[in-house]
C-alpha cells in the first residue's frame, strides 16, 4: 500500500467517525426533543389539573362560607363551655349577679355515646324565687351569657308574696367537642393525588 492509499483510508476513517458522531448527536438531540415534548405535555396536563383544583377550591370556599362564618362566631362560645364545671360556674355567676334567691339546685353531667359532636351535656335543675321582672331579666341574661343553653322545662308559679314568683327551670347545656368533628372530617377527606 502506498502513501496515498493509507491517507485515503485514514481520511475515510475520520469521515466515518464524524458521520457516526453526527448520527449519535442527532439521535441524542431527537431523544431530547421527544423528552421536551413529553415534559411540555405533562406541564400542560399539570397546569390544567391545577386550574381544576383551584376552581374546586374556589367553589368549596364559596359553599362553606356560611359554615365558616358560623364557626368563627360560635367557636369562642362553644370553647367557653367544655366541662360541666365551666357551665355551672357561668350559671351560678348569673344567679349571683342578679341576687336571686335559689331554693333548690341540682347539677349533673350526662354522657352521650351516640353523638361525638356532643359527648356530654350539663343538666341543671333550679328553683328560684324573686320578683317577676328580676326573674325574667335573669332568664334573659342566661340567654345572652350562655347562648348554647336550652330550657327543657320552665314552670312559673306565684310566690309567697305579691310580686314574687317561684320559677322551676331545667336547663341543658351541650358540652360540644368541635375537635371530634374536625378529626372526623379529616378521616373522610381523601388524600391529594401525587404524580
Amino acid at each position: 500500500m502506498n502513501g496515498k492509499k493509507v491517507a485515503c483510508l485514514v481520511l475515510i476513517m475520520i469521515i466515518a467517525t464524524f458521520v457516526y458522531g453526527a448520527q449519535t448527536m442527532q439521535n441524542a438531540a431527537a431523544a431530547m426533543l421527544k423528552e421536551k415534548d413529553i415534559a411540555n405535555e405533562e406541564y400542560i396536563d399539570a397546569e390544567t389539573e391545577c386550574f381544576k383544583e383551584e376552581a374546586g377550591l374556589v367553589r368549596h370556599t364559596d359553599e362553606t362560607r356560611e359554615l365558616r362564618q358560623f364557626l368563627t362566631t360560635w367557636t369562642p362560645v362553644i370553647n367557653k363551655f367544655q366541662s360541666g364545671q365551666d357551665a355551672e360556674q357561668e350559671l351560678m355567676k348569673t344567679i349571683r349577679n342578679n341576687s336571686l334567691l335559689t331554693l333548690t339546685q341540682k347539677f349533673e353531667v350526662r354522657e352521650n355515646h351516640t353523638n361525638p359532636l356532643v359527648p356530654r351535656s350539663f343538666l341543671a335543675s333550679l328553683t328560684v324565687q324573686d320578683e317577676f321582672s328580676k326573674t325574667m331579666n335573669w332568664l334573659g341574661e342566661i340567654e345572652r351569657k350562655i347562648p348554647v343553653a336550652r330550657v327543657t322545662s320552665c314552670r312559673v308559679k306565684q310566690g309567697d308574696a305579691g310580686r314574687r314568683v317561684n320559677m322551676e327551670i331545667h336547663f341543658e347545656i351541650p358540652l360540644i367537642n368541635l375537635q371530634a368533628v374536625f378529626e372526623e372530617v379529616k378521616k373522610k377527606t381523601p388524600e391529594p393525588k401525587k404524580s
